[in-house]
């Protein structure tokens, strides 16, 4: 291809785009612009929506509940009440993981919440001083995080509760009022602890199950020693990262008798229907990358058959088949620049005013959000771009063959 065909083509494509005064041609422009914007918008929006979502539901698990948990193993995931020493060797071995980013331990226990009108089964959450304050303080709603009791043996206890506003709601509590919680051992046991916080996750499997006490209370309840724990809890840096550091994790420990499981493992009803959504999102971008090509090729193929009478001519002035198909291929490649950019424009703004304003609102009891989410994936944007742009000139390509089998001999006559 010479420079001066490729002027040619230009200036042909420049003629046939401002005179396009036919109103099917312009008609037919208008619609692929269209078209090409509202595909493009649609997997932008998509895309933007399931990674924000993925993201905001991930992280709520993973504050709340750590990434991988050290505990007893039991051939179910319930709340065993075995307890696990606490290993300072191993804590310090994996603290100097590069990827850890905080390590805490953990005492579980099964107890009711019992008022005038109702009980509540929850199960409580013991922490200590190396419990990591961020992962709760984002969800508490009213009150503050309860007052731990110091490194002293013999230390008072403070019989403090951070309930979740659920709880809250289905016994009617309410904040600093003194409730009584029944463990039931060899015999029942009441204890009267004060509510001191109240926290939401938006999880309901989460905030109906658990409410968080000081970890020494529930080791004298068990008649455990300080060093007995039921769990060690490790948060990660980089989610990504996940199952390289749970192998890791899994070669620093030696003992038969515990078990490493990520939260994953421990819920992966949760992380299935997550999955789920990718699912989805693939389904979403095939249909938009289908629908854009199919309107770019009817759309060429419209203009092509329009453009018949025109065609004869400039063959019969000696103009080639693939000068001819070149110049067609200007008019769809433009035709596509526009809807994408238009399409940039629509998506990204629509997604701009979701992030900034929560227009779209969801129920968080199903959905474990209060709104939809957006997260820009700037990398996945720009190949969902460039990928709508190559496959639909390479699909153009199938069209512009017709321009081979116009003759100009019939459309001269015909004309």
């Amino acid at each position: 291809m010479t420079f001066t065909s490729m002027r040619f083509e230009y200036f042909i494509f420049k003629k046939i785009l401002n005179n396009s005064s036919s109103p099917i041609s312009s008609f037919i422009t208008k619609i692929s612009v269209i078209a090409t914007a509202l595909s493009l918008a649609v997997m932008i929006a998509s895309t933007s929506l399931i990674d924000g979502f993925q993201f905001e539901v991930q992280s709520k698990i993973f504050d709340f509940w750590a990434h991988y948990h050290i505990k007893p193993y039991t051939l179910t995931q319930s709340y065993s009440e075995n307890p696990m020493k606490r290993d300072e060797e191993l804590i310090a071995e994996i603290k100097k993981e590069k990827e850890v980013k905080y390590v805490q331990t953990v005492v579980y226990k099964g107890a009711l919440i019992k008022t005038d009108e109702s009980v509540e089964g929850v199960v409580l959450r013991g922490v200590g001083e190396d419990f990591y304050t961020p992962s709760i303080n984002k969800f508490i709603t009213q009150g503050a995080m309860i007052q731990l009791s110091s490194k002293e043996i013999n230390a008072p206890l403070k019989n403090e509760i951070m309930i979740s506003e659920i709880t809250a709601k289905r016994l009617n509590l309410k904040l600093n009022q003194d409730i009584i919680i029944s463990f039931m051992d060899r015999e029942i046991r009441l204890r009267k602890f004060t509510i001191k916080g109240i926290y939401k996750t938006g999880i309901e499997t989460f905030d109906k199950q658990f409410a968080i006490v000081d970890m020494k209370i529930l080791q004298k309840l068990n008649k455990w020693g300080f060093d007995s724990i039921s769990s060690i809890e490790i948060y990660i840096k980089n989610p990504l990262m996940m199952e390289i550091v749970g192998q890791r994790l899994k070669n620093m420990v030696n003992n038969p008798s515990v078990e490493i499981l990520s939260i994953k493992e421990i819920r992966p009803d949760i992380f299935d229907w997550l999955n789920l959504q990718r699912t989805n999102e693939l389904i979403i971008l095939v249909m938009m990358f289908i629908v854009a090509v199919i309107n770019m090729s009817t759309s060429l193929l419209i203009l092509i058959l329009e453009r018949t009478n025109m065609i004869g001519i400039l063959k019969a002035l000696g103009v080639r088949n693939d000068m001819l198909g070149r110049i067609f291929l200007l008019q769809s490649f433009y035709i596509t620049l526009k809807g994408i950019a238009w399409g940039l424009f629509i998506g990204i703004g629509l997604c701009w005013l979701q992030d900034k304003y929560h227009l779209i609102k969801l129920e968080e009891e199903s959905y474990y959000l209060a709104y939809a989410p957006i997260a820009f994936n700037w990398i996945k944007i720009l190949s969902i771009t460039i990928g709508t742009l190559v496959l639909s000139t390479i699909i153009m390509v199938i069209p512009t063959y017709l321009v081979t089998k116009i003759s100009p001999v019939k459309v001269i006559e015909f004309k």
